[in-house]
């Protein structure tokens, strides 16, 4: 049941599927969602490894020189 979504779905085009079907549509899309925050985890991680740049200015004057 993996199918590119290709149009919005409403109540009046919507499929029909066992519970058997859509247990395994659902597994199958909880497995994709799984791997998603893995690789969001690891580019969080990695963004956290970035070093840090100090900061000499006082942030409050350059902020409202910004706007």
């Amino acid at each position: 049941m993996s199918k590119a979504v290709t149009s919005k779905r409403t109540i009046d085009n919507s499929e029909s599927c066992t519970a058997e079907e859509w247990i395994a549509a659902r597994k199958e899309l909880l497995a994709k969602e799984k791997n998603l925050t893995k690789q969001r985890d690891a580019i969080n991680a990695e963004r956290r490894q970035l070093p840090w740049v100090k900061s000499i200015r006082n942030m409050c004057s350059t902020l409202r020189a910004q706007t």
